[in-house]
Formats: C-alpha cells, structure tokens, sequence
C-alpha cells in the first residue's frame, strides 16, 4: 500500500486507536516522501503536538518501509517549535517483519527501522514499549529505537532472553528470531 503525498503508507488513528494487523497474508507498506510506512505521517510546521495509537501485529508477512526521514514502523519526520509526536506502543506476536528506515536523500540514516523517524531541534519525536514476544518467526529491522522487552507468554524474560530468542546485531541492523529447541 502506498500513502498519498507525505502519508504513512498506514496511518495509525488517535491515541487510544489500536491497528492491529493478523492473519497468514502479506502486507507492504510504503510511506510517502518523510513518513512510516506503518505508524504516523510527517508532522510539519503544526500549532499542536500529534498522538497515534498503538501498532500490534500478531501473524502475517509484513514488509513497512519508510519514506525518507520516516520510520518503517513508528513515526514520520516532525518539525515545529517545541512541538512532540507521539506513536503508542508497537507489539510484535507473530508473524515475519521487515521494518527499514527511511534515509536521508544523501543517504545518511537518519529514522529507525523500528521506532522514531527524524526530528527537528526542539522537538520531541518518540514510540511507546517496544514488545517482542517469542511466537514470532523473525523480525528484520535496519534498527530499533530504544529498548525492546522480550516476552514468552505473559512473562517478561528481557533479562534471560537468549533463552527463547536469538537475537543478532550487526551495526544498528537487528534480526530477532524465535529460538527452535531440538
């Protein structure tokens, strides 16, 4: 899917809006020139601050790439005097996802994979939780923004997580997997 004209390629509603994606399908989203693919559009020169709901996907193929400056999944680029967006939290069940930033025209990575896209000086561009739960097959992302919790069912195992994921890092690219037991 493709957004229109500086969209997110799927615009999460208000706070308190929950988009939840499910099912065995495939789904590409694309955001526009400085949006999420998932998540939220670019925030540009607004008199107010900007709040999206939460992001859960519970199965599926998902790909979210964003548009330059925005996230693949999260945010898009924010600019405005002392303004602040806001995604809810993002929920990772299950499925397959790739979430690739969206970089800068020359190139620079300057959004995450998962989380923020840009921000302008002065503002505040940020994500809720980030959840990763150990029914998933593999999440693919160029980067994350913060600090993700690991949960196998309903129990927090952030601290043990080599246990139930296999998690491999190379620069700011994140692949997490489902750890298989023989």
């Amino acid at each position: 899917m493709k957004g229109a004209t500086n969209m997110a390629g799927i615009q999460v509603g208000g706070e308190g809006i929950t988009l939840t994606i499910k099912g065995n399908g495939s789904l590409t989203a694309t955001g526009y020139s400085q949006s999420a693919g998932i998540g939220l559009s670019r925030a540009w020169n607004l008199d107010y601050d900007v709040v999206g709901g939460d992001v859960v996907i519970e199965g599926g193929n998902i790909t979210a790439q964003g548009g330059s400056y925005g996230a693949g999944i999260g945010t898009g680029i924010l600019q405005g005097s002392g303004r602040k967006v806001t995604l809810g939290n993002i929920t990772i069940k299950g499925g397959t996802v790739k979430a690739i930033d969206g970089k800068a025209p020359n190139g620079d990575k300057v959004a995450n994979g998962i989380g923020t896209g840009d921000a302008y000086p002065g503002c505040t561009n940020e994500v809720g939780e980030i959840t990763i739960y150990d029914d998933i097959v593999v999440v693919d992302a160029s980067s994350i923004s913060k600090d993700v919790t690991y949960m196998h069912g309903e129990t927090d195992v952030t601290d043990s997580k080599e246990e139930y994921f296999t998690v491999n890092k190379n620069d700011d690219r994140m692949a997490i997997a489902q750890k298989l037991t023989i």
